[in-house]
């Protein structure tokens, strides 16, 4: 596969469609569902605010127990992202052995230690503007993906990837602003979702939304995999 922002996103939809891609979402999502009714959410949305763009859409509480939910589906996401990514990033994306056991402690730590560097990174551009955002983003797009692949750790893994994607930037930013463009509908689509059913069908709204959060991340990832795969020359 040649490295392009039309072949990337065509990749990574037809490969979210498989069965791998589908089980590890819904597994993401059914953790997700199931730590938000056990343990409450650290924040609620405000529907109207987020659909309208005026006042807080976030209401956050920092309560003990939904913090350690949260920390609880950080760590079951980055295991899920971490199998996504080694799964896809092959010829064949088929679940192996070793793509769910090698070396999973130290490669979840670097995952999670990554992810929150270059979110933090990815942040700070947004606020300065958005281009610098999304263009960190890019230059940082196979971070994971040297994590997850290689068992790099998280300070060499920002290195390689900045340098690896020398000369790729342009392709890359395209890229991530195709992928953030897709995630930020699902996120719309997951507030909608998760807030059209009240009372006792609360729940299922609730699931409906993780499942559209857990279809955003699973896209990201494998949008990774296929980036490191192309720049990798590894063959569809």
């Amino acid at each position: 596969m040649t490295l392009g922002v039309a072949s990337v996103l065509r990749e990574s939809l037809r490969r979210l469609a498989t069965g791998p891609a589908l089980l590890l979402l819904l597994g993401l999502a059914v953790v997700q569902t199931l730590v938000a009714l056990l343990a409450g959410p650290v924040y609620r949305i405000v529907p109207d605010a987020v659909l309208s763009g005026s006042g807080d859409p976030f209401t956050l509480t920092l309560d003990p127990v939904p913090v350690i939910g949260l920390a609880v589906v950080c760590v079951v996401a980055g295991y899920v992202g971490l199998v996504t990514i080694r799964v896809f990033a092959t010829r064949w994306g088929v679940v192996e052995r070793e793509h769910l056991t090698r070396g999973v402690a130290p490669a979840l730590a670097n995952w999670l230690v990554g992810a929150l560097v270059v979110a933090v990174l990815v942040a700070l551009g947004l606020v300065v503007l958005v281009v610098p955002g999304v263009f960190v983003l890019g230059a940082l797009l196979l971070v994971l993906p040297f994590v997850a692949v290689e068992d790099a750790n998280a300070a060499s893994a920002l290195r390689r990837s900045w340098a690896s994607t020398d000369g790729h930037r342009t392709t890359l930013l395209g890229i991530a602003v195709a992928v953030l463009l897709i995630d930020a509908t699902l996120f719309v689509v997951s507030v909608v979702l998760a807030t059209a059913l009240t009372g006792s069908l609360a729940p299922l709204g609730l699931f409906a939304g993780t499942i559209a959060v857990a279809i955003a991340f699973v896209l990201l990832w494998i949008a990774m995999a296929r980036t490191y795969a192309s720049l990798d020359g590894v063959s569809a």
